[in-house]
Formats: structure tokens, sequence, C-alpha cells
């Protein structure tokens, strides 16, 4: 129950968003790129939002990586 009402909730939230896509790249101290791409969708069966992290630099030698659960954390938190 809890999970379907924050579902419902995003999606109406996504609807007060326009419509489109949103690029942002930014690089860390090592000079590897984070990019990210946001696309906000309007449909009929309801709003949705693609996160897609295509361009971001290959896993690093350094600790300035993330694993999987940071980040579905980070993106579920913006």
């Amino acid at each position: 129950l809890l999970h379907e009402s924050a579902a419902r909730k995003m999606r109406e939230a996504l609807g007060s968003i326009a419509e489109g896509r949103f690029e942002f790249a930014d690089r860390l101290d090592d000079g590897s790129t984070i990019a990210l791409t946001l696309t906000i969708v309007h449909e009929a069966a309801g709003n949705r939002a693609v996160v897609d992290f295509t361009g971001t630099s290959a896993v690093s030698s350094t600790n300035l990586n993330a694993n999987p659960a940071i980040v579905r954390s980070a993106v579920l938190y913006v």
C-alpha cells in the first residue's frame, strides 16, 4: 500500500514538470565525467521519468565510484 501510494504521488508530481529531455554533465576531481539525461514522459497510463547515465566515465581505480545501491538511492532522493 505504501509503495503504491508513493508511486501515485510521484506520477502526479511528474505531471507538473514539462515533458522533455534534460541533460547535465559534470566532472569529478579526477576528471571523470558524470553524465545524466532525464526524460519526462506524460502518458495516459501515467507520467514517468527515465534516468540515463550513458556517457558517464567507466569505473575509476580510485574511491570515486558509486555502487548500484548508492546510484538508486541518489535517483530516488532527487
